[in-house]
């Protein structure tokens, strides 16, 4: 339970910021990695979303191997290869 609150003794040994106004350095980089943290939240909330279905079929009378992909943002692909092509 400690650890979802962060403990302010190693910021305030490493360095003692100044913050007497929000355009300074060290104000700038935690907004930067702020924003790349939201990036990424949000490509993995659309990944989500996006839910890609994936289905790989091997049909050993045919002797094929079936690769198909759906999700809904895009159409169904199904690509369909013979099992020699299997390295």
């Amino acid at each position: 339970m400690l650890a979802l609150f962060p403990l302010l003794a190693p910021y305030q040994l490493i360095f003692q910021p100044d913050w007497e106004d929000f355009f300074n350095v060290f104000f700038l980089f935690a907004a930067v990695i702020s924003l790349g943290a939201l990036a990424v939240s949000a490509f993995f909330v659309w990944a989500a979303i996006a839910g890609l279905n994936t289905v790989l079929r091997f049909d050993k009378e045919a002797g094929t191997f079936t690769y198909s992909i759906d999700a809904p943002i895009l159409q169904l692909r199904t690509e369909e290869f013979g099992l020699e092509a299997i390295d």
